[in-house]
């Protein structure tokens, strides 16, 4: 009786376990960023760009960083994949030779933001409540950072 009971304790913690934990699969989508100027030479190439993705959803940080080999033949760094969410985008950049530079930017379709100024090492949020999520009909789906400086 006892080993029944006993048995019969485990299978019903089992259950518990195995029905409150669902897994879900989360879907994978990219980070892509163009960082272009049209007043300081080499630009792209001497600029270290520093992503922080909150996700609202489940209150994690994301940290990504531009590096030259991320950087394909379309221009963009490709960063690599964040899960579906929704998130808060911080950003900061390095550029020795520039310690404060004033940029327009936009934020998946956000609209462009105009004149927004930064320094060089100091974290600026850029979007709050930006919707990442895969769309098969929009080939750029994920996430799209565009910076230009003026």
């Amino acid at each position: 009786m006892k080993t029944t009971k006993l048995l019969l304790a485990l299978a019903i913690v089992f259950a518990a376990l195995s029905f409150g934990f669902k897994a879900r699969a989360q879907t994978m989508v990219p980070v892509r960023l163009y960082s272009g100027s049209n007043d300081v030479p080499l630009w792209t190439g001497s600029t270290t760009w520093y992503l922080t993705l909150h996700n609202e959803s489940t209150n994690e940080d994301i940290y990504l960083q531009t590096q030259y080999y991320n950087l394909g033949d379309d221009g963009y760094f490709h960063l690599g994949d964040i899960p579906e969410g929704t998130y808060t985008v911080t950003a900061s950049y390095y550029n020795s030779g520039v310690s404060e530079e004033w940029f327009d930017y936009y934020v998946n379709n956000s609209g462009w933001i105009y004149n927004h100024h930064m320094y060089s090492g100091t974290d600026s949020t850029l979007a709050t409540g930006v919707v990442v999520s895969y769309n098969i009909s929009t080939p750029d789906s994920g996430l799209t950072l565009y910076t230009f400086t003026n």
